[in-house]
């Protein structure tokens, strides 16, 4: 029994005999990532790899923080190194949590697969890619450097602004 077996698609949704786009689209290519806290040295190889709902589909919050929390279970259960990362698109807002998880390509695809994810990201030596995550399609098509599209925590929308935190300290005395 796989560990994502408690984790269905909606009806209609993505399964098994549903088949993973050649390679993915455009708006993989937009994808900027947010972290909650510095990572100070990343390995040379990882996967970023998400439980929410995959690309098109649109699932309730509470199945969405269900399927992250089960995907990182997995991942501590391997011991492997991770840190959590946000994906987002800077021209929609979609945000996705996540993590960014040292595993070959093939783990990360057959992970992204049995979260129901329709793709991956992947970096090799600073370059990030994308990939289908179906077996028989996985692909890697660079996306670009991916240090560029990281926010560093300090400057993420999510995240307090030090000289902001600093004035509101200041005024609460």
């Amino acid at each position: 029994m796989s560990q994502s077996d408690n984790i269905t698609p909606p009806p209609g949704g993505n399964s098994a005999s549903n088949a993973a786009p050649q390679r993915p689209g455009l708006i993989y290519h937009e994808t900027r990532f947010r972290l909650p806290r510095p990572v100070l040295s990343w390995p040379s190889t990882f996967g970023l790899i998400t439980g929410y709902a995959t690309t098109g589909e649109v699932w309730p919050e509470e199945r969405n923080q269900q399927a992250n929390a089960a995907l990182e279970r997995v991942l501590v259960s391997t011991g492997c190194w991770m840190a959590p990362i946000t994906g987002y698109s800077p021209s929609t807002g979609h945000a996705e949590p996540g993590w960014a998880v040292e595993m070959t390509f093939e783990q990360c695809c057959k992970l992204g697969e049995e979260f129901l994810q329709d793709a991956i990201y992947f970096v090799e030596n600073g370059e990030l890619f994308v990939s289908p995550c179906a077996e028989g399609k996985r692909d890697l098509a660079p996306v670009g450097n991916f240090m560029e599209r990281v926010d560093p925590p300090a400057l993420s929308p999510t995240a307090p602004n030090p000289a902001q935190v600093n004035a509101n300290a200041v005024r609460t005395r």
